[in-house]
């Protein structure tokens, strides 16, 4: 017995008595703080795993020492929580060896045996289960023992046992060398998630799959390991945490490949290798290529690493140029590189992506059909890349780029229909987006209906994220390993530059901005947004003087239009320019399905015309030079332009001061351009035309003048109440009627208990000493005393209930404390103002859902609404008008924490402890503690 101190050991009665094992034993120095002892060999056992399965590789071992006494059922139970059976005691004696010695009965033995004891597992001395049963049964003359002895040899020999006299050498090496194959391959692949396993793991992966045989490496690749290694080899080829993994990557797939089956050698070239192996061959930022290189960390030289890339590219080209006869090395490897024909060797494949090419521009039934049939052979094929073992037919992540399957689905859903839309008229301009049909039948094989769609549409988009992840070589950011593909799904800020050309005025027709935000807009994006969804906030954002375009709008009015994507008619009713920051152009629109009103912004809607447009009136260009000044002077120039305008037809001089008294601002260079040609198109025009004329200007000046002459509210002035009070304001009082007839020294003693606790049970801050004074008071006054105040709706309902049963309540509103909200709020909006054309987000009416959407401005101009009401257009085109600032908000963008692992979603998630965890870690903590205390009490002496 060795005399330092062993592992963790299970304390047996001698050394709790004290008493020292007749052969010696183990010197254990207790955690408790006992003072050390000796412990028998067959006692101590080394820490291998965590306390729960040492504790049940002790017991089983326990279980199993008591022979005929043995409760298969206890065994059965210990084996469930996790006994260690490759674990030896201090006498190096396995459970397998233990249960035969001691006489346990067949039915234990082959327990033992069916949950993975080697059968042929020997101890110190050198002698095996078999070998001792062979020794006992040679002298044992009792029948009972003898038959149960037998049967445990059956038992052994049926696992694989042998004793050393029946077997050659060789023999026995290669079936040690099958088995250890077959568990160990299995066991290091499924030991934790493959993205993170470890390079120590990765290399005995690699001198296994060297040196084992095939069909022993093919046994051990049973589905769940093989999905493991083609995770592997995924994450290999989609970029790795660093260059030692790379390494040892390339090391793998060589082994791989180096074995004579045509089924592992595709494995190795249908997800990427030649080409992973060509760029970190040919190119010498390795980060260039997706890796992240640590610099005081690293063991292996990006040279090393371009040297093992060429070794594995000239593998495979010698491997590939072996199965093509005739066709050169240097040949095939052009030909590999740009993974033309490769992707054909998978017939299911072929197969989908053939159907989908076929049946792009067809429109018959019959061919929408095969399309179906295609998708659902599709949704198979990822199924069994999840799910599938080597022999079936799958699809990764390389033949899927190479064979352009996301492209050919993107074309099958945007063919356009060859039938008639349903109003019979086309419109040769703009086609949908996006066919329903296709898109119904694409629905059918992925989307949320039933359990295999919603299967399906997890697995494509797991699938489109390992495509992106492999073809695209996206340098990692070099400071932070943990952002890797990470950056193509964190917002950016994106500034866009407003750019004149050929001077102010000089082109009205191009999109125009208000000074104040012709410097830059800054809008937060995604890093792959598309233009199509930056060209649908610029519409929101960005006015025009074009006067073909405003005529078109304006020739709009009365006529029907169709939305594409709902089928929804509607009637435009009316259309002006705003009258705001932005001045845009928006049409009043009627629905035909509910007869509801809206002010949309048909720029930013996808709709078709299904009407004819109005009659070219006389004066149709007057009303589009009206609308070009207000684009182009201004909302707040646009009242002193409409005099200016007025005062050119009429032949007067210029008012030199506006309606107000001041100064009138001097007009611009393009307000002065389309003044001229308005007054020049006037002076032709006919007489009834221009009475018509002086009329529109006239009306259109008191439209704009409860705006131009309101003013703005008076600096200090309190603001008003809202019509609506917010849920969530603390504004919320509950009240409860008391009769005339009823003192109320009488009744207050019988309701007081109950409301009391009803409002310390609820609302302890509202429970105050002066509330019965407060309820005595406004019951003499008006017949409603208050129980609690400064509440939310929801709050001030749920006590109005709790005490429904004693007392007559009501909910109120405090004037007052909704006006003392509202100036927290005013110097809140002034502290955080949200400028114009900022994304955000809104409520369309209090209390309901957030949506997004793009400020345009403050309200009319001048119309007194000041900084904090918002006119807010959202992503349908639908004008919000004069919100509160309490229902809009800046979207907060949050940073995504980091992951360990980095590339591409490949990290794990952060552990979560479980309740043994923390079991556990609190027994550690308590022990600790008395340790501690144990020292501290003995003068620091102690175990």
């Amino acid at each position: 017995a060795g005399s330092g101190a062993a592992g963790e050991a299970a304390r047996p009665a001698s050394a709790a008595t004290g008493s020292r094992p007749a052969s010696g034993g183990f010197l254990i120095s207790w955690r408790d703080g006992q003072p050390p002892s000796r412990v028998h060999p067959r006692n101590v056992w080394k820490m291998t795993a965590d306390e729960d399965i040492m504790a049940a590789t002790t017991g089983l071992f326990v279980e199993v020492s008591k022979g005929a006494d043995c409760d298969s059922n206890r065994v059965v139970s210990l084996l469930q929580q996790g006994a260690d059976l490759v674990a030896t005691n201090g006498e190096g004696s396995a459970f397998l060896l233990a249960a035969v010695s001691s006489g346990a009965s067949a039915a234990v033995i082959e327990l033992l045996l069916e949950n993975g004891a080697y059968p042929d597992v020997a101890g110190r001395d050198g002698v095996t289960p078999l070998q001792q049963v062979e020794a006992v049964l040679a002298g044992e003359s009792d029948p009972a023992v003898s038959e149960r002895l037998h049967k445990i040899a059956e038992l052994l020999r049926k696992h694989g046992a042998t004793l050393p006299e029946e077997t050659v050498l060789g023999e026995r090496l290669a079936k040690m060398r099958e088995t250890f194959g077959l568990k160990v391959v299995s066991s290091l692949l499924t030991l934790q998630s493959p993205l993170s396993l470890p390079v120590e793991v990765l290399e005995v992966l690699h001198l296994l799959f060297r040196e084992l045989p095939l069909d022993v490496l093919k046994k051990a690749l049973e589905p769940q390991a093989f999905r493991a290694l083609t995770a592997l080899f995924q994450h290999f080829v989609g970029g790795t945490d660093n260059l030692s993994i790379a390494m040892v990557g390339f090391r793998i797939m060589r082994a791989v490949f180096s074995q004579p089956d045509p089924a592992l050698r595709y494995l190795v070239l249908s997800h990427g290798a030649l080409r992973w192996a060509e760029r970190l061959a040919s190119i010498k930022d390795v980060a260039q290529c997706g890796l992240y290189k640590q610099t005081h960390h690293e063991k292996v030289t990006p040279d090393e690493l371009s040297r093992e890339a060429l070794a594995l590219k000239n593998d495979l080209l010698r491997g590939m140029a072996e199965e093509a006869d005739g066709l050169l090395p240097g040949q095939l490897g052009e030909a590999a590189a740009g993974g033309s024909e490769q992707w054909r060797a998978n017939t299911h494949l072929v197969q989908v992506v053939e159907t989908l090419r076929t049946t792009r521009g067809l429109g018959m039934p019959e061919s929408l059909e095969t399309a179906k049939e295609a998708l659902l052979v599709f949704r198979e094929l990822l199924k069994r890349t999840e799910k599938g073992s080597l022999s079936d037919e799958r699809i990764t992540a390389f033949e899927m780029e190479q064979s352009n399957v996301p492209g050919e689905l993107l074309h099958f859903l945007q063919s356009s229909l060859e039938a008639p839309l349903p109003s019979g008229l086309r419109d040769p301009f703009r086609q949908p987006s996006m066919n329903p049909v296709r898109w119904d039948a694409f629905r059918e094989a992925f989307s949320e209906q039933t359990k295999q769609s919603r299967k399906g549409i997890g697995r494509l988009m797991k699938a489109l994220h390992a495509v992106l992840e492999t073809g695209e070589a996206f340098p990692v950011w070099r400071h932070r390993k943990e952002r890797g593909l990470k950056a193509l799904t964190e917002p950016i800020h994106l500034k866009l530059r407003h750019v004149v050309i050929g001077g102010e005025g000089s082109d009205l027709g191009m999109p125009l901005l208000p000074p104040a935000l012709r410097s830059q807009i800054s809008v937060m994006v995604e890093p792959l947004v598309q233009v199509g969804l930056l060209s649908r906030y610029l519409l929101r954002v960005t006015p025009t003087a074009d006067a073909r375009y405003l005529a078109f709008c304006r020739r709009l009015i009365g006529a029907k239009v169709r939305e594409r994507s709902s089928g929804e008619s509607a009637t435009i009713l009316d259309f002006e320019v705003l009258n705001s920051s932005l001045p845009l152009p928006v049409h009043t629109v009627q629905r035909d399905t509910n007869g509801e009103t809206q002010r949309v912004l048909l720029a930013v809607c996808d709709y078709l015309l299904i009407s004819p447009l109005a009659a070219h009136e006389a004066t149709l260009e007057f009303r589009v030079a009206m609308d070009r000044l207000c684009v182009v002077g201004g909302c707040e120039a646009y009242p002193s332009l409409l005099r200016d305008f007025r005062c050119r037809l009429n032949g007067e001089s210029l008012t030199p001061v506006g309606a107000d008294g001041e100064a009138a601002p001097e007009p611009s260079e393009g307000a002065k351009q389309v003044l001229e040609a308005a007054t020049s198109l006037f002076h032709t025009a006919s007489p009834s035309a221009k009475d018509e004329v002086m009329k529109m200007v006239g009306e259109e000046i008191i439209r704009i003048s409860p705006a131009d002459s309101a003013g703005a509210v008076a600096e200090g002035a309190e603001p008003a109440a809202e019509s609506g009070v917010d849920p969530s304001m603390r504004a919320h009082t509950v009240m409860i009627a008391v009769s005339d007839e009823i003192p109320f020294d009488l009744f207050w003693p019988m309701v007081r208990d109950d409301i009391m606790g009803a409002v310390r049970e609820l609302f302890p801050r509202g429970a105050t000493a002066q509330m019965e004074q407060d309820v005595q008071q406004g019951v003499t006054q008006n017949g409603m005393g208050p129980i609690a105040q400064k509440l939310t709706l929801e709050e001030a309902e749920t006590l109005a209930a709790r005490v429904g049963h004693v007392v007559q309540t009501a909910v109120t509103v405090d004037p007052q404390a909704v006006k003392d909200i509202q100036k927290e709020r005013a110097k809140t909006v002034q502290n955080e103002s949200i400028p114009v054309a900022a994304r955000v987000q809104f409520s369309p009416k209090t209390g309901e859902n957030w949506a997004p959407g793009v400020v345009v401005g403050h309200g009319q101009q001048g119309a007194g609404s000041g900084k904090d009401k918002f006119d807010v257009i959202d992503d349908h085109g639908v004008l919000h008008e004069q919100l509160p600032r309490a229902r809009v908000r800046v979207p907060v963008v949050k940073r995504a924490a980091a992951e360990p692992g980095g590339m591409g979603g490949g990290g794990m998630p952060m552990a979560v402890l479980s309740q043994a965890d923390l079991v556990r870690i609190r027994e550690h903590l308590r022990r600790r503690q008395e340790e501690w205390a144990e020292r501290h009490a003995g003068g620091g002496h102690g175990g």
